[in-house]
């Protein structure tokens, strides 16, 4: 997924020039909340995004993103810990000014936990909601994210992030 994620980035950016104006990378952390029969333990996520943007009219805007996480969060009563998570989103905004939008994001994502004597990768959905401040070319975010994955584990996600628009 990692080298898909690469090459899709470096397809965007260098294909055509016209198109590396709706390119966007960004980086992420926040609060990590994962439950599993009703425990919930936390910690930092943190990881990077790569996102193709585009005008849909007005101030509609459409994107996908990509992103590579991870997370510090440990269950300390079933001995879990969070490992990588990676996701592919859309996502669609309205902008509320001319510097801030709102959006609504859905999507996939596949989370490793550790523990058990192993590890294990888990596909789930994805779905949040944001905003986004542009200054200039940067633009700072937050969102609130929720996962859920197989075997009933889910996933509560407050991120912010900064990033910067190609």
């Amino acid at each position: 997924m990692l080298r898909f994620l690469t090459a899709a980035a470096a397809a965007a950016l260098f294909a055509a020039p016209a198109m590396a104006d709706n390119v966007y990378i960004e980086l992420h952390s926040g609060y990590d909340g994962v439950t599993y029969a009703g425990n919930t333990y936390g910690g930092i996520a943190y990881g990077a995004g790569l996102g193709y943007e585009v005008t849909l009219g007005g101030k509609v805007y459409a994107a996908i993103e990509g992103n590579v996480d991870d997370s510090s969060s440990k269950s300390d009563f079933y001995g879990i810990k969070s490992g990588r998570d990676l996701s592919a989103v859309g996502k669609l905004g309205v902008g509320v000014t001319d510097n801030l939008s709102i959006y609504v994001l859905g999507g996939y994502a596949n989370a490793r936990l550790k523990g058990f004597g192993g590890s294990i990768d888990l596909d789930g959905a994805r779905a949040g909601i944001g905003w986004r401040y542009d200054v200039g070319k940067a633009y700072i975010k937050t969102e609130f994210l929720y996962s859920n994955y197989e075997l009933g584990f889910t996933r509560y996600q407050g991120m912010a992030g900064l990033g910067y628009k190609f």
